[in-house]
This record gives C-alpha cells, sequence and structure tokens, in this order.
C-alpha cells in the first residue's frame, strides 16, 4: 500500500448506485424530479467504511413515503456510469460529473469526523480534497448515516465496486 499524509478517514470513493426497483414510467428515461426517489444516486462514503445498502433504503424510503420494497440498489454499469458521469469505475466523483441533476449522498460519518475529505478527481490516479463545508454547500447532499465501519487493517481489500484500490497505509 502506498503512504500517505492523509487521514484514512478523509479518504473517500463516490459510487453511481442504480435503485432497480425503480418505476416512474415504461421508459428508462432517468428521473431527478424527487432526489428522495431517484433512479441513479452518486453515495461518497470513506475508504475505511462500507456502503449500507439496507440503511440507504430505509432512509429514503422514510424521506419519500414509498416502502423499503421499492429501494434495491447496484453499483451502476460501467456505462452507465460513463454516460451519467463521464467518469470510469475507481474514478468517480461528483465534480464535473456530466449530469448535474444527480442526488448526492453524503455518508454522515464523513460530516461526523472529518473536516476536509478527498476523493477521486476523474482520473484513478487523481484525487481531490475539498472541506465538508464547501462540499455541502455546493452538492446539497442527502446527509445520512449509510455506512459501516470497515475492520482495521482490510481497506486494501476488494472495494464495494469490485475495483482494486490503493490506500493509505495509517500512520503508526
Amino acid at each position: 500500500a502506498n503512504q500517505s499524509s492523509t487521514p484514512v478517514p478523509q479518504m473517500c470513493k463516490t459510487m453511481l448506485l442504480e435503485n432497480k426497483l425503480w418505476a416512474a414510467g415504461a421508459s428508462d428515461e432517468v428521473f431527478f424530479g424527487d432526489r428522495h426517489n431517484a433512479k441513479y444516486y452518486l453515495v461518497v462514503v470513506q475508504y475505511a467504511a462500507t456502503l449500507s445498502a439496507t440503511k440507504l433504503r430505509a432512509e429514503l424510503s422514510k424521506r419519500s413515503g414509498l416502502s423499503k420494497s421499492k429501494f434495491n440498489f447496484r453499483v451502476a454499469s460501467a456505462e452507465k456510469c460513463a454516460q451519467l458521469t463521464g467518469f470510469e469505475h475507481g474514478a468517480v466523483t461528483p465534480f464535473g460529473a456530466l449530469e448535474k441533476k444527480l442526488p448526492v449522498v453524503l455518508a454522515e460519518a464523513c460530516v461526523r469526523e472529518c473536516d476536509v475529505i478527498w476523493m477521486g478527481g476523474g482520473d484513478k490516479l487523481l484525487k481531490v480534497g475539498v472541506s465538508v463545508e464547501d462540499f455541502v454547500a455546493r452538492f446539497d447532499p442527502l446527509v445520512f448515516d449509510v455506512s459501516d465501519p470497515r475492520a482495521p487493517g482490510t481497506f486494501d481489500e476488494d472495494d464495494d465496486d469490485g475495483d482494486k484500490e490503493v490506500l493509505a497505509t495509517p500512520p503508526g
């Protein structure tokens, strides 16, 4: 693993998730009218955590008034990811995404534990750092408890979207 002076909790990943059960019509049009019931979401979680689709489903169900059974999240296909964000898996970021209306979900742990977060910058080798305050002001994300901490020492294992990530080793 690479050594880095960036604290591990500040390191984040962004995933484009698709609600496979979204149904607003017969077509496959991307719907952005209600950010609590959209077909696609950009979700930002810490590397030191895993996304909990169960928690995401519960949060969106509570806010949309829809049954939890209307939400089933999967990482969007590489093709859909490129179409909506302009980025490949492992390089997704809300910054510069092609589709500006994609709802952004920011893990509550990022807000609670970090002043600054670092995430992909559109290329697998590029990271962008931003204050949490500026990120929230820019993207008006849905801030939800959607992650669970990973066990220490497991951060270099397969990422939730199947891509290998090289992460910083915590100092110590």
